[in-house]
């Protein structure tokens, strides 16, 4: 297949176009994929040949050849082909096969109509196949002519507006109808529909079908494995939508996504040591806003999310169990983002969904993507910590929704700090200032 041609829109395919390419093309890729589109253009097209031109190329060798031709397709030329110095003999074997193509469709297919003088009458004459009954339909000519075809090649002529359009003679036969105009307010009637006696099945045909209707894909149990899944996308997913109280009846006029952001960047940035030092000395007071303060002016955290700080939870925080985990830890490691390849039936059994038992599950891996708020780092192991925001009534509600989220989390991590196992998972809640294992 020539892929210039490809690369086009087009009416006819390469291999409908092969005659007429053999006739003018150079063996070039890129000339005849040039010339396939300009043949494509002129198929049935040839109104487009007989109009005032409206790029009329100056190419000296094309002009010679246009000279023997009474139309041209100036408009249908592409103009990549006048950069390649086609000479005149090229150009008229390009043209004359253009012209041959513009014809076709003009003598294959057409239509004469005669209205009788009364104008209650129409006569028409479908070409298919031509008889020598044929000149009846004649309008302008003379049906007496010697040869019965010239009247009706004459009216075809005069609707191609042409009077010089050749006619080819195909040998077939025509069919001819008669309409007898009905009366004003009556409308045509349908014939009844013949009945036609019913055509048995054939059996192999038959069967092959419903062979092929059976056939199941071999590999059915992966198409409910996903390639890649993000943890949050999995808890959003399963989550129940629930509905937050409005601004105007929230503290200060603040909703609970723009508390829960202030909430969430100011522990992501947060000077622990800082923290744990003013607890030890009793100025928790002073010091929570000392570092909301400290976060702006360094730019970590921005001064319209800081100004919405509830700093009374900020402390329950710091007095809690979570908040000594993380002073006990030899390492905090914060946002830890991790992309890791974990078995799909682990991935589906998080998500709630029973994983087909197959060795193709078995075997399969899922991408699984998410960011940790805390890992906390021990000699001998890791726990994992993760904030939460959002207003449950109970214990029992945070784990219903992130138990997936956490578990996740901790494959993914176990993996990639093999070999140190996650023997901890506790969401903090903030809205209950409290600590929730993970089991």
């Amino acid at each position: 297949m020539n892929p210039i041609y490809e690369l086009t829109d087009h009416a006819h395919s390469e291999e409908e176009l092969a005659p007429w390419l053999d006739a003018c093309g150079t063996g070039r890729e890129t000339i005849d994929g040039l010339l396939l589109t300009a043949l494509d253009c002129a198929w049935g097209n040839w109104k487009a040949a007989a109009k005032p031109l409206m790029h009329p190329y100056a190419n000296p060798a094309y002009l010679r050849a246009a000279e023997t031709s009474p139309w041209r397709w100036d408009d249908c030329l592409p103009a990549g082909l006048f950069t390649y110095g086609l000479d005149t003999e090229q150009w008229h074997r390009i043209i004359a096969a253009m012209n041959d193509l513009g014809r076709f469709g003009l003598v294959d297919t057409a239509i004469v109509r005669r209205d009788l003088m009364d104008g209650e009458e129409s006569v028409l004459a479908i070409r298919d196949n031509w008889e020598v009954a044929d000149f009846d339909a004649c309008e302008w000519s003379d049906p007496n002519a010697a040869d019965p075809y010239i009247c009706v090649v004459y009216d075809l002529r005069r609707l191609a507006e042409d009077l010089e359009l050749p006619f080819a003679d195909t040998g077939s036969t025509i069919a001819l109808t008669v309409q007898q105009a009905l009366p004003e307010g009556v409308e045509p009637t349908d014939p009844e529909p013949e009945e036609r006696p019913l055509i048995q099945a054939d059996p192999a045909l038959t069967e092959a079908l419903r062979q092929g209707f059976a056939w199941q894909y071999p590999a059915a149990e992966l198409a409910g494995v996903p390639a890649k899944v993000s943890v949050t996308g999995i808890v959003h997913k399963a989550e129940q939508t629930t509905l937050e109280r409005p601004g105007f009846l929230a503290k200060d006029g603040l909703t609970a996504a723009e508390m829960g952001t202030a909430l969430h960047a100011f522990l992501e940035h947060a000077d622990f040591a800082a923290l744990a030092a003013a607890k030890q000395a009793g100025t928790l007071e002073t010091a929570i806003p000392a570092e909301r303060d400290r976060q702006v002016e360094a730019k970590l955290t921005a001064s319209e999310i800081a100004e919405k700080l509830d700093a009374g939870r900020i402390r329950r925080f710091v007095e809690s169990e979570a908040f000594a985990r993380i002073c006990a830890a030899d390492e905090v490691l914060r946002e830890l983002d991790f992309i890791t390849a974990l078995p799909a039936a682990e991935v589906l059994t998080a998500q709630g969904t029973a994983p087909a038992d197959s060795a193709a599950v078995a075997q399969a891996k899922v991408l699984v993507q998410g960011i940790a708020d805390l890992v906390l780092v021990f000699p001998d192991h890791l726990e994992l910590l993760d904030y939460k925001t959002d207003r449950r009534k109970s214990e029992d509600d945070f784990l219903a929704a992130y138990r997936a989220q956490l578990d996740l989390y901790a494959l993914a991590i176990s993996k990639r700090f093999a070999p140190k196992p996650v023997t901890y998972k506790g969401i903090y809640s903030l809205e209950l200032g409290k600590l929730i294992e993970v089991k």
